[in-house]
């Protein structure tokens, strides 16, 4: 889906977590990407866009966790990771 007709089609999940710059919490992005994926994928549990979504957003939840324990965890504690893995 173009960019353009996912941001007509969901306004709310794009303004928050894709167009925007501001990074969004594990909790924001659970409820705005991970949780409506997941109930697609049981809506239609039969596509296999649905199950490659679902399983793609879990995915993503599992990555932005780990950055967001990494950042915001006691310093002593655990090594200091980018948000940009790569760069």
């Amino acid at each position: 889906m173009a960019a353009s007709r996912y941001a007509e089609r969901f306004p709310t999940r794009c303004k928050t977590v894709i167009c925007g710059n501001d990074m969004t919490t594990p909790r924001q992005f659970l409820e705005t990407v991970v949780r409506p994926n997941v109930a697609d994928f049981h809506s239609h549990f039969a596509g296999l866009r649905h199950a490659h979504n679902a399983i793609g957003a879990v995915d993503a939840l599992a990555a932005h966790l780990y950055v967001w324990a990494t950042e915001n965890a006691p310093h002593s504690r655990v090594p200091q990771v980018r948000a940009g893995f790569g760069r």
